[in-house]
C-alpha cells in the first residue's frame, strides 16, 4: 500500500513538472478557465457515477481516497488541458487522431492502474462507458474554451 501511494505520487510530481515546463498554445486565462471547467465536470462526473449510480467504490483507506481525489482534481484535468493545447496547435488530421488516441490511452491506463492497484473497484461499469464519458467531457470543455476565447477576443485579449 505504501509503495503504491509513493509510486502514484511520484508519477503525479513528474507529470506536474512536465506540464508546467512545456509551452502552452493558449493564453493563461484560457488554461485557467479550462482547468475550472474540467474540475467542475470531472468532479460532477465522478460524484454522479460514484455516489448516485454507485458504479465504483474507492478503497476503504483514506490514503486511497486522497490518491483518487488527486487524480480527479489534478492529474486528469492537466492531461486534458495539455491535450487541448496540443490538439489546437497540430495542423495535420492524422497527428490529431494519433494525439487523441494517445491521450485517451493515457487516461484509460491511469484508470486501469487504479483498478489493478485496488484504489477503485467498478460495479456494473466498463471502460467503454468511461471512454464515452471522457469524450463528452473533452468535447464540452472544447466548446466552452472556444466560447471563452471569443469573449476574450471581444475584450481585446489575444489568446
Amino acid at each position: 500500500m505504501k509503495r503504491t501511494m509513493e509510486f502514484v505520487i511520484d508519477v503525479y510530481l513528474i507529470f506536474l513538472i512536465l506540464f508546467f515546463s512545456i509551452k502552452k498554445k493558449f493564453h493563461v486565462f484560457v488554461n485557467i478557465f479550462n482547468y475550472f471547467v474540467l474540475a467542475l465536470l470531472l468532479s460532477s462526473y465522478f460524484s454522479i457515477i460514484g455516489v448516485n449510480i454507485r458504479a465504483f467504490t474507492i478503497g476503504g483507506d483514506m490514503k486511497l481516497e486522497i490518491l483518487f481525489r488527486l487524480y480527479e482534481l489534478i492529474f486528469e484535468p492537466l492531461i486534458c488541458i495539455g491535450y487541448l493545447n496540443l490538439f489546437c496547435s497540430v495542423k495535420s488530421k492524422l497527428k490529431k487522431i494519433v494525439l487523441s488516441v494517445f491521450v485517451f490511452f493515457i487516461l484509460w491506463a491511469a484508470e486501469f492502474l487504479f483498478v489493478q492497484l485496488g484504489v477503485i473497484t467498478f460495479i456494473n461499469w466498463n471502460y467503454q462507458k468511461t471512454f464515452i464519458s471522457l469524450f463528452g467531457i473533452l468535447l464540452t470543455t472544447y466548446f466552452c474554451q472556444q466560447w471563452f476565447r471569443s469573449i476574450l477576443k471581444k475584450e481585446g485579449i489575444q489568446t
